[in-house]
């Protein structure tokens, strides 16, 4: 990295008359009291490195030129500021030649800026005049942005620089690493690379189409492929196939004749057998003639029978009824019937219990006769109650024999009952019948 080696200065600001200034060290502070000089020492490096006039306390490039008291006039051949400058290998090799009228062997190159005395500035390196453009870009080669103002920090430029917002110090760093001059390129590339995207993309989808295709195309082709072979396969089929019925068509042709001898014989035994059937159907025309006509007497038969039908049908519909209304009747003396005989049963076993009841009381009667003629029959009164006792139980055994006696009659008369229901189960058969 070069340096500054020395500077130069003549009638600028303070410095009146031709003043050198230096050798700079890599390192170099200037001091003094107030006055001194030390700030338009600043202005001038700033001014030989092409800062504006307005930004180094002037209106004007006429302003910038050296006034005292002694010489308050313009001075004659204006002013100028030179900055003799040390380069490194690699800015010699990359300056080489693009600057004239410095040998090759040289390390030091010279900045001049001029101002005449009507204030009109000019610029030269190494002693030749050149364009502004020129000049910024030579600074520019060294890494000097005039425009960015990197090479110096003025006064209050920090405070600026910590009030800036986040936007503008985006972009005081691309203008000081010159990356907003790139971007319009920046802006072409990423134009192009959004193309680009597109166009992966794109190409990307087509090949994944293309391959699908290819897919398809692939599966095509083997399946025209087997086409083919079966196309093939099957020609040869058919080949052998025609071959086999053209060995085969004199042995069907010699069975063939065969076969329509037969037929011929057969369709003559036919023919002689359809006369015959012809003469029989022409007997069962007769016979269904005949059949017919009687066929018809026999519907006015059951014409003459159905009116009959219906004038037998009400007395029908009335024996009908008769007859449910007796079936009726007939289940319930059957089911009064089954009550009776379990009534008649249990009768039964009662009139036995009575028998014997009523035999130990004639035997008791008998007895205590016996004992009424053989000795006179003195009761006390726990005896009469006995005797009351028992002759009440004899009055109430012989009421349920009287009862049991009129169940039998029920019975008998349950019999008669099953009788009459069977004789009019009878009728009414014979009706049904």
């Amino acid at each position: 990295m070069g340096r500054i080696l020395r500077l130069e200065v003549n009638n600028f600001k303070s410095y009146g008359g031709k003043q050198e200034i230096g050798p700079f060290a890599r390192f170099t502070a200037v001091v003094g009291p107030n006055g001194s000089g030390k700030s338009n020492l600043m202005d001038a490096i700033s001014f030989v490195l092409g800062v504006q006039s307005r930004q180094l306390r002037s209106n004007q490039l006429k302003d910038l030129l050296h006034k005292s008291g002694l010489a308050p006039t313009v001075p004659e051949g204006g002013a100028y500021v030179s900055l003799i400058c040390e380069l490194d290998d690699d800015e010699k090799k990359r300056l080489h030649g693009k600057h004239s009228g410095e040998s090759t062997s040289s390390r030091e190159l010279t900045f001049t800026r001029c101002i005449s005395e009507k204030g009109v500035g000019s610029y030269r390196i190494n002693h030749q005049d050149k364009s502004y453009e020129e000049y910024e870009s030579a600074l520019k080669d060294l890494g000097i942005l005039v425009k960015a103002r990197n090479f110096l920090v003025f006064q209050g430029t920090m405070g600026s620089i910590a009030s800036k917002s986040p936007d503008q110090l985006t972009r005081m760093f691309e203008l000081i690493s010159s990356s907003e001059e790139l971007k319009d390129e920046y802006e072409k590339c990423l134009q192009e690379k959004a193309v680009a995207e597109e166009n992966t993309i794109f190409a990307y989808q087509k090949r994944k189409g293309l391959a699908a295709e290819r897919k398809i195309v692939k599966e095509q082709k083997e399946e025209a492929e087997r086409f083919k072979q079966r196309r093939n396969e099957l020609a040869k089929t058919k080949q052998e196939y025609y071959l086999w019925q053209v060995r085969h068509l004199d042995v069907d042709a010699s069975a063939h004749k065969h076969a329509i001898a037969q037929l011929t014989d057969k369709l003559a035994t036919f023919q002689a057998k359809q006369q015959d059937i012809a003469a029989l159907q022409k007997d069962q025309k007769k016979a269904h003639a005949t059949q017919l006509k009687t066929c018809r007497q026999l519907d006015a038969l059951a014409a003459d029978v159905a009116r009959e039908l219906e004038d037998v049908a009400p007395r029908t519909i009335q024996l009908n009824e008769q007859i449910k209304h007796a079936k009726k009747k007939l289940d319930a003396a059957s089911t009064n019937e089954k009550a009776m005989a379990r009534n008649v049963d249990n009768h039964a076993r009662e009139v036995q219990g009575l028998t014997a009841d009523v035999q130990d009381l004639k035997q008791a009667q008998a007895q205590l006769d016996a004992s009424k003629d053989d000795q006179e029959l003195v009761l006390e009164g726990a005896q009469v109650d006995e005797f009351n006792r028992i002759k009440n139980e004899a009055k109430v055994k012989t009421l349920q024999l009287r009862n049991t006696l009129g169940s039998v009659d029920e019975k008998e008369h349950s019999d008669e009952l099953a009788r009459m229901n069977e004789d009019h189960a009878s009728a009414v058969a014979r009706l049904v019948d």
